[in-house]
């Protein structure tokens, strides 16, 4: 430790030398945008995905690779068509041709990170059920494949089916509700280019606390029967 004439102290470098370098993860072509259906499976712990990319592969590129950690791969298909694929699973590789292409990956998993389940069970037989993401900051690829790196932008569409009576909330606008019978679907679409871990959901049986805010609608879900008004809420959508 030593001091300069000043008397501040000085210290080493702000990058130390035997720092190893580290860069952005690069993955070699340019994800669009991010249509995803995810199929709640709550007595299961489970999912079953259907999701689609829009993607720009460059010249001298033949593959394009998406994180997917321990998932059960049912089919990956480019542009309507069956295509060639290599999963180790960690790492979904997709061949395919340079150009502008829609991929679309049909998969299984119960997550371990990433999404979690809140269920009843012999110990809190009252528990509200529900499940929830949290991705921050590269936990996303456990329940959907992706390039999950925080430099990694692009626009996104959750499309999540979930039991009755369960609510599903996500990022951006609700596009759409649709009665399923003993589902119900929730179609939420953000059309702001976003890093990866922000595609995200929560769902489960809510009741929803609405409030005004100097003419801006807020949307509080809360887990059924701890409504008490405005303000109560434990998840808050602006609309």
């Amino acid at each position: 430790m030593s001091f300069d004439k000043a008397g501040y102290l000085i210290g080493r470098n702000f990058v130390y030398p035997d720092y190893r370098l580290q860069f952005p993860r690069y993955y070699g072509y340019t994800l669009r945008h991010l249509k995803a259906q995810i199929r709640i499976k709550a007595s299961d712990r489970a999912i079953e995905g259907l999701s689609e990319y829009t993607i720009d592969v460059p010249p001298g590129r033949d593959y394009i690779e998406l994180d997917a950690a321990e998932m059960r791969i049912v089919s990956v298909k480019v542009d309507g068509q069956d295509a060639r694929f290599e999963y180790d699973g960690r790492t979904l590789r997709v061949y395919l041709n340079p150009g502008s292409h829609v991929v679309q990956v049909n998969y299984e998993t119960k997550p371990r990170k990433g999404l979690y389940f809140v269920l009843p069970d012999e110990h809190y037989r009252d528990r509200v059920p529900m499940a929830w993401t949290q991705g921050e900051s590269e936990d996303n690829h456990y329940w959907l494949p992706m390039p999950d790196y925080p430099n990694v932008k692009f626009t996104s569409e959750l499309i999540i089916i979930v039991p009755k009576p369960w609510t599903a909330v996500s990022n951006g606008v609700l596009v759409e509700t649709r009665d399923l019978g003993n589902e119900v679907l929730w179609h939420w679409r953000l059309d702001k280019p976003h890093s990866a871990y922000l595609v995200a959901f929560a769902a489960g049986e809510f009741e929803v606390v609405r409030e005004d805010c100097d003419g801006l609608a807020i949307e509080h879900y809360v887990p059924g029967g701890m409504a008490i008004g405005p303000g109560s809420a434990f998840i808050g959508h602006a609309t």
